[in-house]
């Protein structure tokens, strides 16, 4: 279990991605929405709304909040509540000089920009399969021995994450906060010094990403403890799949964030959804500051002897 330094928070984002279809046919009076009351209900009770934009350029055959549905949101609740904004696509330049011309600087300290750390991938023809963001390049370059295939592959990679970072570099530049989000089967080892010195926050995928009703895939505590042991002045957040039982192993393991969705979206009651979530949450951290209690005793004592 990653130790705690207390008094330490979790926060709680809520995606809203469940409630785009009917906000998407009510974009041009969102108060029309069967979703509209819950919206500000969980504005008001929890610390960050999370929105994943997504393009069937980086998720095939998927595409959801639409420009300029996505900042219709934020400009509807951002009294209310913080904002993350997951920008599951590729090309993401558009997207950012858009959020530019619409919000103000002074607002932009208050909204997390995420860039899959696996976009912005150009591969030629023949290698569009095992170039799909589910594949960790750099892990594939390390196995095959032909160098230069090997060396394809790896450019497609650095050139891909050449652009991440040039984004990243950007996004801070406008004054937002930078993430990057990192699928399931993507390896550490293989994100330059350079992408970690411009990211604010990393979310860690618990699912492959776009795809619904997939369970939480546990390898990735191991993943989220490795990075919370040995980096450190990160948030640490975990989305795709976490349910309220999930919540103890994944705060365990080391996150500081949760984002949730259909676990709160799914209750017509949605501010008893997120009590019940929160709740879970306050246990957790119950737990883990009495065993480290107990734990710091046990040394305490044991010193006496040595």
């Amino acid at each position: 279990m990653h130790d705690r330094i207390e008094p330490f928070k979790i926060n709680l984002a809520v995606s809203i991605l469940g409630y785009e279809e009917d906000l998407e046919k009510n974009k041009n009076s969102l108060n029309k929405s069967r979703h509209y009351r819950n919206l500000f209900e969980i504005a008001e009770n929890c610390d960050y709304i999370h929105i994943d934009v997504i393009r069937d350029n980086f998720v095939k055959d998927i595409n959801r909040f639409l420009s300029p549905l996505y900042l219709e949101v934020y400009g509807l609740l951002r009294e209310k509540s913080e904002f993350e904004f997951h920008f599951m696509l590729n090309d993401q330049l558009p997207h950012i000089n858009f959020m530019n011309f619409k919000i103000d600087r002074k607002e932009r300290e208050k909204i997390r920009i995420i860039l899959p750390i696996e976009s912005n991938r150009k591969p030629e023809k023949p290698l569009e399969i095992i170039t799909k963001k589910e594949h960790d390049l750099f892990q594939i370059a390390q196995n095959i021995a032909y160098a230069p295939l090997k060396k394809k592959i790896l450019d497609i990679d650095n050139n891909a994450k050449k652009i991440v970072l040039e984004n990243l570099i950007f996004i801070k530049q406008c004054g937002y906060k930078t993430g990057i989000s990192i699928e399931p089967g993507t390896l550490l080892e293989g994100i330059q010094e350079e992408i970690w010195k411009a990211t604010d926050y990393i979310l860690f995928m618990g699912v492959s990403s776009g795809k619904g009703g997939q369970e939480y895939k546990k390898e990735v505590n191991k993943k989220i403890s490795l990075f919370s042991d040995f980096i450190s002045g990160y948030n640490i957040s975990v989305d795709g799949g976490v349910n309220l039982e999930l919540i103890p192993e994944i705060i365990k393991s080391g996150a500081d964030s949760l984002v949730i969705g259909s676990c709160i979206t799914n209750n017509e009651d949605v501010r008893n959804a997120i009590s019940i979530v929160k709740k879970k949450i306050r246990d957790t951290i119950d737990e883990i500051m009495i065993n480290q209690e107990k734990a710091s005793k046990r040394i305490a004592y044991l010193a006496n002897f040595s």
